[in-house]
């Protein structure tokens, strides 16, 4: 019966490396989806070029005047 065993757990940790725990997908997922340090320092100094360029005299724009511009 060892051998058994032995071949029980051998497979079992086979199946946990080709197959990881939704826990293990949900953390690989939010490591992907949030930005890293970079990308939200140089999405600032985009934001803050355009902010030194772009004038609207305090003016709001509605929805739709955002996606013709």
């Amino acid at each position: 019966m060892p051998t058994d065993k032995n071949l029980i757990a051998t497979e079992s940790a086979d199946i946990e490396t080709e197959h990881p725990t939704s826990n293990e997908q949900s953390q690989s997922r939010r490591e992907k989806e949030v930005p890293s340090e970079k990308q939200a320092t140089e999405a600032l100094k985009v934001i803050r070029e355009l902010q030194s360029s772009v004038f609207t005299k305090g003016r709001k724009f509605i929805r739709e005047e955002m996606n013709e511009r």
